[in-house]
């Protein structure tokens, strides 16, 4: 490219390919870092960004504003205060003229009244610390409200790999740190629910802190000091007597093993995973369970145990719960499992359980580690009434495909009547992975493709139509 004028405050500046740019230029002082950002838009348009190297990505639930105060910097191009709203899941580059302004963010809800809402947070978010690519620094902040409720969030500042800075002018100059560098919020707790039923949560720090968690999804917890230990109580709508996972200060990734009990006191064992990753947060998921923490990542769901090696300083955290197994019944039979060895059935079974079969997947763990993890299965009394149900024979839960057959003996002297189904044992994915799926199906299935309505019998019980 090339100038068209020399002093002038407004330049055009001519490329070899026709395009144009009109640069506004104001005097400054010391260097600045601009990004060209190319991105290809639909199959052949390509789109050219021009940005500040300093990002913010909002990760949190909420919508944010950022107040971006340039009143205390002599050199700033622009001394007024800028504010900026960052929608949930954005990254939203900083204007040039505000990148070494001083950050504070604050959660704004929807629903909040004028008044009402949350003063900016404590302390100012500072990037200049981080001069290393990959580094990250972990800082918790928080929010207070006019009711006196707190809101709590970390940050994780990384440098993105642009070149070192340097000394600017003669040697022995100071060394201006230059932004580079990716702002991300994050939540200092956030609860994942791997399970295929609703989850309740308590926080028995906070009072009158509670939640409910559709399957699958996840939530942000504030409320809470990640500083000093956090017990979480978990219970699902048939298993009413909860059971609690504590996530201490500075926790790293690990698993945990806790017990809900069903209105019957037969228990179920959860796994819960704690995550610490750093720069991501810390999560617990419940997937069993699973946890995350803000720099950690804990995961229950089996007996794998993850820890990420390095302690970092806590900045957000996952906690997972799920489950180390769920047994699917798609016979169309009401199916009833019991651990073998063990007296009872299995927890989170009841009296419609005996006349129905179950829809949703039926969670399940072996309640007794003494006894054989084997698990048999017999139709529901309800289904043949004159008859006796029998128990299957025990069948492992190990990956794979196996066949066994339901039996009930009739009172009246009649021939047993007698049903077959496969097993089918396959391990979760992705996120699910800690999960074993165990799927009950008919041992045969006819599928009717004509355009006739059909009538199908086995043959020793066919009669005359």
């Amino acid at each position: 490219c090339k100038s068209g004028g020399d002093n002038e405050s407004q330049d055009l500046l001519q490329c070899t390919n026709s395009l144009c740019f009109c640069v506004q230029r104001t005097p400054v002082v010391g260097p600045g870092r601009v990004v060209f950002e190319v991105t290809l838009e639909g199959s052949a348009r390509k789109l050219v960004t021009v940005r500040s190297a300093l990002l913010l990505n909002n990760q949190l639930e909420d919508l944010v504003e950022v107040k971006l105060d340039n009143g205390s910097l002599i050199s700033a191009i622009n001394r007024s205060t800028k504010y900026l709203q960052v929608s949930p899941g954005d990254v939203v580059p900083i204007p040039l003229s505000h990148v070494m302004a001083t950050m504070f963010v604050r959660p704004v809800h929807k629903t909040q009244r004028p008044g009402e809402g949350y003063v900016f947070c404590n302390k100012p978010i500072f990037w200049g610390r981080v001069t290393q690519p990959g580094d990250i620094l972990e800082e918790t902040l928080q929010c207070h409200s006019n009711k006196d409720h707190k809101y709590r969030f970390c940050t994780a500042v990384s440098r993105d790999n642009y070149p070192l800075d340097r000394p600017v002018g003669t040697v022995g100059s100071p060394l201006i740190i230059q932004p580079a560098h990716m702002i991300t919020l994050l939540p200092p707790i956030t609860v994942a629910n791997l399970l295929p039923c609703d989850l309740h949560y308590t926080v028995r720090e906070v009072v009158g802190l509670a939640g409910r968690i559709k399957p699958g999804l996840s939530t942000a917890v504030h409320q809470v000091n990640t500083e000093s230990s956090v017990e979480l109580n978990f219970h699902l709508d048939n298993f009413p007597q909860p059971g609690s996972l504590v996530v201490p200060p500075g926790a790293t990734s690990s698993n945990h093993l806790f017990k809900v009990h069903d209105s019957l006191g037969r228990p179920l064992f959860l796994h819960g995973s704690v995550s610490v990753n750093k720069g991501a947060g810390i999560k617990v998921r419940l997937s069993g369970t699973e946890v995350r923490l803000a720099g950690t990542e804990v995961r229950l769901a089996g007996t794998e145990v993850r820890l990420s090696g390095t302690e970092v300083r806590l900045a957000g955290t996952e906690v997972s719960v799920s489950a180390p197994f769920w047994l699917v019944n798609k016979t169309a039979l009401p199916v009833v499992f019991r651990q073998e060895g063990v007296p009872e059935t299995a927890a989170g079974q009841f009296e419609e359980h005996e006349t129905a079969r179950m829809v949703a997947p039926l969670l399940f763990s072996f309640s007794d580690s003494e006894a054989s993890h084997t698990l048999v299965a017999r139709v529901g009394n309800s289904l043949h009434p004159e008859g006796i149900s029998q128990f299957c024979q025990p069948f492992h839960l190990q990956k794979g495909v196996q066949v066994r057959r339901l039996r009930v003996s009739l009172r009246d002297s009649r021939p047993d009547v007698m049903y077959e189904f496969g097993i089918d044992v396959r391990p979760g994915r992705g996120r699910y992975r800690n999960t074993n799926i165990v799927i009950l199906s008919p041992k045969f299935q006819l599928h009717n493709k004509s355009s006739f309505q059909l009538q199908f019998a086995q043959r020793c019980f066919a009669t005359t139509l």
